[in-house]
């Protein structure tokens, strides 16, 4: 079974995390261990990548829910980019509906800097409003 591996890009927008290998049961410990690393907790938007994920086990799913209660408790979005639609169609059905679905790079970037923006007016109304 492909042992799974992960890599970690960070950008003022956002953070990416890259997944390689299955997501199963066993790796879920060290599925978690990274989800929970400064770099990844401090980001406004953590888009997982999971292209080139080649199996998604029930388990695997149950982390990515989990994350992306975590990403809502600390004000951040989760944005996974994932071209297998049947593994998308199984996370969007047992979602929230607070993470963003994608296929590529460019949308989940799109949506990681409408993230920001939207963050950032609601921060100038609250701002200038008076106390």
């Amino acid at each position: 079974m492909p042992e799974l591996k992960f890599s970690i890009t960070s950008s003022p927008d956002y953070c990416l995390l890259q997944a390689q290998g299955t997501i199963d049961y066993e790796a879920i410990e060290n599925f978690k261990s990274i989800l929970r690393q400064d770099e990844i907790l401090k980001a406004q938007n953590l888009i997982l990548d999971l292209t080139a994920v080649s199996t998604l086990s029930s388990t695997g799913i149950g982390v990515i829910l989990w994350s992306e209660i975590q990403c809502r408790q600390l004000g951040a979005r989760l944005i996974i980019m994932c071209p297998n639609k049947k593994i998308c169609k199984d996370i969007q059905f047992l979602s929230s509906g607070e993470m963003i679905l994608t296929s590529n790079l460019p949308a989940a970037v799109q949506y990681a800097q409408e993230h920001l923006e939207a963050l950032k007016s609601e921060s100038e109304v609250l701002l200038s409003q008076p106390s």
